[in-house]
């Protein structure tokens, strides 16, 4: 008995197929957190890739709904008591990314880089 349970699919222990790539035509300057699903994590939610054209919204936060409902083309995926998931256009990104207060990260430009020198880089902490 204990081969067969091996042998079936649903107990397989491998990972799912994830053979669709992210979309490149988004270029929104925020970080992503995740290799397999890009994740743009916010203070009141996260922003999750869909497919080439959807991303969707997950918040915990009520009073946030009527807000991210307002924006023209989110739509309705799964709405709970305290919970939504919803479904936006790539277009949406920003005002979706402003509700749900998500800041791109900051990065040290190459002029900036240089004009702080390279030695900042390999100076020792504890001051010596």
């Amino acid at each position: 008995m204990r081969g067969r349970i091996a042998d079936n699919p649903r107990r397989s222990n491998a990972p799912p197929n994830n053979s669709v790539s992210s979309p490149s035509h988004i270029d929104s300057g925020f970080s992503s957190t995740s290799k397999v699903s890009p994740v743009i994590s916010g203070r009141y939610g996260q922003i999750e890739w869909v497919d080439a054209e959807d991303l969707t919204v997950y918040t915990n936060r009520p009073r946030l709904f009527a807000r991210l409902w307002a924006i023209p083309g989110v739509r309705r995926h799964q709405t709970g008591d305290t919970e939504i998931r919803a479904v936006f256009p790539a277009e949406a990104l920003r005002q979706v990314a402003a509700v749900i207060k998500a800041r791109r990260r900051r990065t040290l430009s190459p002029e900036e880089a240089h004009r702080l020198g390279a030695d900042t880089a390999y100076r020792s902490t504890s001051g010596g």
